[in-house]
């Protein structure tokens, strides 16, 4: 099962979080937010306030990202470190 997180600004959406819960860990599949709205700290606010709200709720919360994504820096800000990694991307969780 998927969840997400519609992020909106008046009454346009301006990007999304994909949450897929697990029993024991939470998967943050993707955050999408719109190039206007980039860099103003709205996907910060939303994994933060994912984050407060599902810590206790899970042994772990994870992602996956691409190597050389820039979000990367958004992530370890957070709290998140890289795991595991495979060609392509960094498997990255809280800490």
């Amino acid at each position: 099962m998927q969840d997400a997180v519609v992020i909106q600004e008046q009454q346009s959406i301006i990007g999304f979080l994909k949450i897929v819960p697990k029993t024991k860990n939470l998967y943050l599949g993707e955050i999408q937010i719109k190039n206007l709205y980039q860099n103003q700290g709205i996907g910060t606010k939303i994994l933060q306030s994912v984050i407060e709200q599902n810590q206790f709720k899970y042994q772990s919360i994870w992602l996956q990202v691409l190597k050389g994504n820039p979000a990367i820096r958004l992530y370890q800000s957070l709290g998140f470190k890289i795991f595991a990694e495979t060609k392509t991307h960094y498997k990255m969780q809280l800490i």
